[in-house]
């Protein structure tokens, strides 16, 4: 249902996430965590939910993002830029651990939030989109598909 660009209201965002929270919340009850003390994606998928928790909220955000995009009187006659941006898989203590397979810096990422929000390019990247950076070199941000929220990643190619 979140996926739908058009249909999904506040009041409907509202209502599944306030749904969401109360299955998370019944879930914990149940004793339902991991070792670490959380809720595996797979115990969040098997009630029905589209992905893990955090998943979840990155969606419910995104698509907030995209309901205030159409929103005619406090956004759009006011003409307000409306931008979700994920910096990426960026090196910090919290992904220390992958070593130096970590495409981005901490600059790489601020870089393209810069870019999102820069005054004299307001009609570059459309509002109500979620958008990232994929690498150093990029000059400009990507749409991300956020039902799915994958970035777009450009692939290796096999060596033959």
């Amino acid at each position: 249902e979140l996926k739908e660009d058009e249909g999904v209201t506040y009041e409907r965002l509202f209502d599944l996430m306030a749904a969401f929270q109360t299955d998370l919340a019944t879930m914990e009850a149940e004793g339902l965590l991991n070792e670490e003390g959380n809720l595996t994606k797979e115990d969040v998928k098997a009630r029905g939910w589209w992905n893990s928790a955090y998943g979840m909220s990155k969606l419910g955000l995104s698509t907030y993002g995209r309901i205030l995009s159409r929103d005619q009187e406090r956004v759009v006659s006011k003409n307000i830029f409306i931008g979700s941006y994920c910096p990426g898989f960026v090196a910090t203590d919290m992904t220390a651990a992958y070593g130096k397979n970590i495409p981005l810096g901490p600059d790489d990422g601020a870089r393209g939030m810069v870019m999102l929000a820069n005054p004299e390019k307001l009609d570059k990247y459309e509002s109500g989109k979620f958008w990232c950076l994929n690498a150093p070199t990029d000059e400009e941000l990507s749409p991300v598909d956020y039902y799915n929220c994958r970035i777009p990643r450009k692939r290796k190619e096999k060596s033959t």
